[in-house]
């Protein structure tokens, strides 16, 4: 909390939630998270919400839903095979294995591309946008997670933006909305078999 106070998050900041009763602090906070991750409907003023708040907002649009669905994000399945293979690594299993099944190696290296090739565009473009306008650190991540996660989500920014910013977060919820499923799918159509392994290779990682 910036206020010192000690309060978590909103739930007495009077610019969001503070001054709602108990029940509707918890409803608009529910349907805060959830519209961040599909709907992209602001339950509260973006722009007076606490700086944990909005890391919070920007990791469930940038995971966002299902895969096969309509919200945008890298989708929870790439989430889910990135933790079980960090987990099967730091417990020495050569095999990711989830509920009595084991996942492809494939599987696993399309989900590293994903979720490697999402977090680089993130921060090119939060770069670009720094870059060309005086927005701050908090406010410029915000506002390219929410156009490549098509959240729908802002700040009160946007308006402030100039034409190149603008274009950018265009081009950004295009490649967000079409890109992370493209390259799953291109990795998964151009898939090859080589007659051939070379010599390993243990490069010191860490």
């Amino acid at each position: 909390d910036t206020n010192g106070d000690g309060d978590l998050t909103e739930w007495n900041n009077p610019g969001t939630l503070g001054n709602l009763d108990v029940a509707h602090r918890i409803q608009a906070g529910w349907f805060s998270a959830a519209s961040a991750r599909s709907a992209g409907f602001a339950g509260m003023d973006f722009a007076q919400v606490e700086p944990a708040t909005l890391i919070t907002s920007m990791s469930l649009m940038l995971v966002g839903g299902g895969s096969g669905g309509t919200s945008g994000g890298v989708k929870v399945t790439t989430l889910a095979v990135l933790v079980l293979a960090v987990v099967s690594e730091a417990r020495g299993r050569d095999d990711v294995e989830a509920f009595g099944r084991r996942i492809s190696p494939s599987t696993v290296r399309q989900a590293l591309a994903v979720g490697m090739t999402t977090t680089l565009t993130i921060a090119v473009a939060t770069f670009v946008m720094l870059e060309t306008t005086a927005l701050s650190l908090e406010s410029g991540l915000f506002e390219t997670v929410s156009a490549f996660a098509n959240g729908g989500l802002s700040t009160g920014v946007t308006a402030e933006v100039p034409p190149l910013g603008r274009l950018l977060l265009i081009v950004l919820m295009f490649v967000g909305l079409v890109g992370p499923i493209t390259l799953g799918s291109v990795l998964a159509l151009r898939q090859t078999r080589r007659n051939y392994r070379l010599p390993e290779a243990r490069p010191i990682v860490g």
